[in-house]
């Protein structure tokens, strides 16, 4: 992390670029990697969270290992891509706002 300075004001300046720089990473991040997840389950852009939902819940019973012709990695990329894109869909929306 941080090395504390002897100079106090000087550390909050750092700790605040710090901060800074870290919200620039994840909104270049959401930028880039929010269409692409939209693009695993086929949904638009501007999608509501109950389309997420069911088609999340289409992909989970259509590609659950137990059934006939599942598929285990693309169940477990489903889970993954969805709770990745359930966590940036407010994050995004506001930041394309703004």
């Amino acid at each position: 992390m941080f090395n504390c300075p002897d100079n106090y004001e000087e550390f909050l300046k750092e700790e605040k670029e710090w901060y800074q720089r870290i919200e620039i990473e994840h909104r270049e991040y959401a930028l880039k990697n929010y269409p692409i997840l939209c693009a695993f389950f086929n949904l638009p852009i501007d999608f509501t969270e109950e389309e997420l939902e069911k088609t999340y819940r289409e992909m989970r019973l259509n590609t659950h290992p137990d059934r006939p012709n599942g598929n285990k990695e693309k169940f477990m990329k489903a889970f993954e891509v969805y709770n990745e894109l359930k966590s940036l869909h407010k994050y995004y929306k506001e930041i394309t706002q703004r």
